[in-house]
């Protein structure tokens, strides 16, 4: 009568193991799924990070084009009125200006349009570009 005993126990502590084990897969399924949504949002709150400084960047990139481009209509405005040896050294600098201006442009078309992996190195070639460009007018 001492087996029936036993044998009920580990019978009942079989079942109460497998039950265990169903609650355990059901657990890590839902702890799987819930990492990865969690992994989902982090990676969408990063895209939507960098978009936001992309944005800010051509932003800021924009501004400096459209003074620069103020800054040559009066250079070009001053060189009209020149006279002389005045006037070719305006000429001269609007044409360096003109280049500098045109060059900087193509580099903020090619920003707008450039991949997340060729963002970095467009980004600092255009950086470049617009200092450049202001220099033309100093």
């Amino acid at each position: 009568m001492r087996f029936p005993g036993l044998f009920s126990l580990a019978l009942l502590s079989s079942l109460l193991l497998m039950g265990c084990q169903e609650d355990s897969k059901k657990n890590a399924k839902d702890q799987t799924k819930e990492a990865k949504e969690k992994l989902k949002e982090a990676m969408d709150a990063t895209a939507k990070a960098a978009q936001m400084q992309k944005d800010q960047f051509l932003t800021e990139i924009n501004k400096q084009l459209d003074s620069a481009n103020e800054k040559y209509e009066e250079l070009k405005k001053k060189a009209e009125a020149a006279t002389g040896e005045a006037k070719k050294e305006l000429e001269k600098k609007l044409e360096a200006a003109k280049e500098k201006r045109d060059a900087a442009m193509k580099q903020f078309e090619e920003l707008k349009e450039a991949s997340a992996d060729r963002w970095d190195k467009v980004r600092e070639a255009t950086g470049k570009a617009v200092e450049e460009l202001k220099k033309a007018f100093e």
